[in-house]
């Protein structure tokens, strides 16, 4: 009797084990979109899901430095006159923000 309760403990322990792995297979496989059956073929689908969303975020941090250049490129691309007096240097950035040309000191 005490071996059958034993035995039937580790597999009531098996079974949770189980159920609990193929609970977290579906949650894979419709997080995936996967159309797979298999633990296996679920698994491979979630690699090469995984796979996509790095190539998407290298793709998206590549648009982002981009944009960041360009941004950047355009702020600096702006002309700056410099005076220096005997008294202490000035530089004056000149902004053209449309059809007249505005100016502020830095």
């Amino acid at each position: 009797n005490c071996r059958d309760n034993q035995r039937d403990g580790i597999m009531s322990r098996e079974r949770k084990k189980a159920a609990a792995l193929q609970e977290k297979m579906q949650i894979l496989r419709s997080i995936t979109h996967s159309h797979a059956l298999s633990n296996p073929s679920i698994v491979m689908d979630a690699s090469e899901y995984i796979k996509g969303l790095k190539q998407k975020i290298a793709r998206l941090n590549q648009e982002i430095a981009r944009e960041e250049d360009t941004h950047s490129h355009k702020q600096n691309s702006f002309p700056t006159v410099c005076a220096r007096t005997h008294l202490s240097p000035h530089c004056v950035c000149i902004l053209y923000g449309g059809p007249e040309l505005s100016g502020s000191e830095a």
